[in-house]
């Protein structure tokens, strides 16, 4: 750690002096100056945030900072994917493509699965920002001929084939996507189990609100149900209120009332404890309309 904090913080101590940059110019903005000083002197190592806008007040690749200092990297792109994931969650995909473009030649993203990951997000960029459904297919499908031909589907390797279904479906191919749903499935049953669990929360969910749109309620039962055995197995509440409403929402369009009002109760009270006010108004405006004598 010692090691790697003077490292890098003469590295930065380097470039500004040979810039001119005064330490008061160059933390502006970004950090305290007492703050700079400790990096310089490799007594604190700067977060990822820091390291990136002191490499673009510097005019240098993050790369050339992160050299030889495996834990700053780690932590880098950690923070980087962590932030892409907040960017996704609320549809800002300007700022993933940028995000993107700026560090798909970076030396640290070189390995396999963050080249994956790079391909993945630039598609699904191009389809819902650009609405280019051929060319975001064509950066996905580039995504998954990286994996290893005579091996199984890894599960970041599951996570792009999720992705996939659901541009699929997005596009207008209900088919497609629940074939490929079939699919994956089909490779998550031949596993023994996904360390990641998430996994099976995200693909029964939008597998069944695939079937849902589509009127395939029967089959969207089985699914929901499996998903939501999931969500209690792993205890895991990701996903979990909106497996319920869209239990709701099938045994309605079934003519079962009674278990209807159930799925409408289990979601409103996990969407409570969740703090998802959107669910909860959704059930609660349900519950008065069609319960309430």
């Amino acid at each position: 750690m010692k090691s790697e904090s003077i490292n890098i913080g003469q590295k930065i101590k380097e470039i500004r002096l040979k810039m001119n940059i005064t330490q008061k110019q160059m933390c502006e903005g970004i950090c305290t100056q007492a703050n700079l000083s400790r990096i310089e002197n490799g007594l604190c190592l700067p977060s990822s945030y820091i390291i990136q806008q002191f490499s673009e007040r510097l005019g240098i690749d993050t790369s050339y900072l992160l050299t030889n200092n495996q834990e700053l990297q780690q932590d880098y792109i950690d923070e980087f994917y962590t932030v892409i994931r907040r960017h996704l969650s609320s549809r800002d995909y300007e700022s993933v493509l940028k995000m993107i473009q700026k560090e798909e030649k970076n030396p640290i993203f070189s390995k396999i699965k963050h080249q994956q990951y790079l391909l993945l997000y630039k598609g699904l960029c191009i389809f819902y920002l650009q609405k280019n459904y051929n060319k975001a297919i064509q950066f996905i499908d580039n995504a998954l001929t990286l994996r290893d031909p005579n091996g199984f589907y890894n599960e970041d390797e599951i996570e792009i084939l999720i992705s996939k279904a659901m541009i699929l479906y997005d596009h207008g191919d209900p088919k497609a996507s629940i074939s490929l749903y079939k699919k994956i499935i089909t490779i998550i049953n031949e596993k023994n189990e996904l360390n990641n669990k998430l996994i099976y929360n995200r693909v029964y969910y939008n597998y069944t609100r695939v079937l849902v749109d589509e009127k395939q309620f029967k089959e969207g039962l089985k699914i929901c149900t499996r998903g939501i055995s999931y969500c209690k197995r792993y205890y895991s509440m990701y996903y979990l209120a909106d497996l319920y409403l869209n239990k709701a929402t099938i045994h309605w369009n079934l003519n079962e009332k009674e278990l209807c009002r159930k799925s409408l109760l289990k979601a409103r009270e996990v969407s409570d404890i969740l703090e998802n006010k959107l669910i909860f108004d959704i059930c609660q405006k349900y519950i008065s309309e069609f319960f309430s004598s």
